[in-house]
């Protein structure tokens, strides 16, 4: 093993198997692998490990994880059990510790509830609201009136 000391207080070790680097001032510890996985802890116990692949894991102090991947999906799991998912397009899936599940895209947000409710919402002046009761569909219009109708939620959400 090779130890290195700075003037700055940073120190770096070399070993066959790791390559470990302190820096002093952040009081941050850098180890490199030969594999290409590199792993980062902070002084706040956040710990984020890069793999050479591209894709990178953050876990916080409150045991939050953060994975960013290389296709560009960010999916964070909360210690609640909650995971939020969101794609390079912008889309979000937001599924809750209970089991309900929440999307969001530029057009609309939709809630869908352990009874089978289903709420969307679209980002639209002529309609605000529409909620969805097995099946059957219930929107206002811009003036406050209420529709009903029972067509499919594909020919509706198009």
């Amino acid at each position: 093993m090779t130890v290195i000391s700075f003037s700055n207080g940073d120190v770096k070790k070399i070993m066959p198997d790791q390559r470990i680097y302190y820096y002093a001032d952040a009081r941050t510890t850098h180890t490199a692998y030969p594999d290409g996985l590199e792993v980062l802890q902070f002084p706040n116990n956040q710990i984020e490990k890069h793999n050479p692949y591209g894709t990178q894991e953050i876990v916080f102090p409150d045991h939050t994880v953060k994975c960013l991947c290389s296709d560009g999906l960010k999916e964070t799991s909360f210690p609640d059990g909650t995971v939020v998912k969101v794609k390079k397009n912008r889309y979000k899936l937001v599924v809750f510790s209970d089991g309900q599940r929440e999307s969001h895209t530029a057009q609309f947000s939709r809630r869908e509830y352990l009874d089978g409710t289903v709420k969307t919402l679209f980002c639209s002046k002529a309609s605000r609201d529409l909620f969805i009761f097995s099946f059957t569909f219930a929107w206002k219009g811009i003036f406050g009136m209420l529709y009903f109708s029972r067509k499919s939620v594909f020919s509706c959400l198009s």
